[in-house]
């Protein structure tokens, strides 16, 4: 960064001797970029696109930066007008797609994923996997907004104090776990259809993980750590999850299970590790559900 600031202050004495120089301006604004001058580089090269509005690297990288800054519906203009001259190009018409969708305009979004699946079909899993995602979150969402608002507001409660995990262990008073089945009819479907899509396509994905501070092998690997008296599988008492250390997958299970709670499938505060003899035996009821029983782990890590 320092190096980058240094080189900023060199290009901008040139350019206060010729403020005209094309190439001047457009290296002062990619390194105004680099140095963190996010609104420097965006009026240089609204200076530069203004004078050439076809230059695609200037009005591309203009673009981003609006993105960055969440000028979104700006960033989908520019990044229109340069699909319309070149009406092959994939990643514009990924870009315009993360645009409507950031915005949340998620069938404008699908269009755009769709025929940027249709140009390049070796990049199609991404992209379906993105279109799914939206989907099932819009799905939810109009499911959510049929409902009137004392179920609204019933909803969020039940699914916010149920993600309350460590609470409930402790069985504090005035808490309580929601099952799906509590919910009204018609929610039940699009929200487990959300949820366990996360769970099953998204948890591990780099580009997911990339927004927590905390991985789900970070997770793994800090609760083994901070729980070395537990030697065996907390399910089932037997088996080791020592031996597990260093699989390319290693299993995770939920204290309460993602049937009848679904929303808290990617809780980190729901997720223990198992063994995998134990995780094969897929049961689905909670686990002790007749018994008030305490279980103490140590918990440090966060997926906020």
């Amino acid at each position: 960064m320092l190096r980058y600031k240094a080189t900023f202050r060199c290009y901008s004495e040139w350019l206060e001797r010729d403020s005209s120089d094309w190439d001047t301006r457009l290296a002062l604004a990619r390194v105004a970029a680099l140095a963190g001058r996010t609104m420097k580089a965006v009026d240089i090269y609204e200076q530069l696109a203004g004078e050439d509005s076809l230059d695609f690297f200037v009005n591309y990288q203009l673009a981003r930066l609006y993105q960055q800054i969440g000028k979104t519906v700006r960033a989908i203009g520019i990044y229109d007008r340069l699909y319309q001259t070149d009406t092959t190009n994939v990643i514009l018409l990924k870009r315009i797609g993360d645009c409507y969708n950031r915005i949340g305009w998620s069938m404008n979004a699908v269009d755009h994923y769709l025929r940027a699946v249709c140009l390049d079909p070796e990049d199609g899993e991404t992209v379906v996997k993105a279109v799914n995602l939206m989907m099932a979150n819009t799905v939810l969402f109009q499911a959510y907004k049929k409902l009137t608002g004392k179920q609204q507001q019933e909803v969020m409660a039940a699914i916010r104090d149920t993600n309350r995990v460590a609470d409930l262990c402790e069985n504090n008073s005035g808490l309580k776990a929601v099952c799906l089945k509590k919910f009204p009819a018609a929610f039940q479907q699009p929200l487990k259809n959300l949820f366990v899509y996360l769970w099953e396509n998204a948890l591990r994905s780099p580009k997911f993980n990339d927004h927590f501070s905390t991985g789900l092998e970070d997770f793994i690997d800090k609760f083994i750590a901070e729980n070395k008296s537990i030697e065996v599988c907390p399910f089932c008492a037997l088996e080791s999850f020592y031996d597990l250390q260093g699989q390319s997958r290693r299993e995770i299970g939920h204290w309460l299970c993602k049937e009848q709670y679904p929303y808290l499938v990617v809780n980190f505060d729901n997720l223990v590790p198992i063994g995998h003899a134990c995780t094969l035996v897929k049961h689905r009821c909670v686990y002790y559900p007749e018994y008030r029983l305490h279980l103490t782990f140590k918990r440090t890590g966060t997926n906020k």
